[in-house]
């Protein structure tokens, strides 16, 4: 197993810090490149949730006045 297979199973139960210590240049780029994925996840999760929810009240402001504005007439 190399690289993503090891630091996933470092991870896996009872963390042992120390082990980071010795990994191989593979197993550091598998590890950065594992937690920006994560990192980048969140941050797209929470964008697009604020995003729907801004979406949302919009959307409720647009029928609001639309239907205000078909009934005037």
């Amino acid at each position: 197993m190399l690289g993503m297979g090891l630091v996933v199973n470092d991870f896996i139960g009872r963390i042992n810090w120390r082990n980071i210590l010795a990994y191989n240049p593979v197993e550091y780029f598998a590890l950065i490149l594992a937690a920006s994925g994560v990192i980048i996840s969140l941050i797209l999760g929470i964008q697009s949730l604020y995003r729907w929810i801004i979406d949302q009240r919009n959307r409720k402001k647009w029928v609001k006045q639309t239907v205000l504005s078909s009934t005037k007439e």
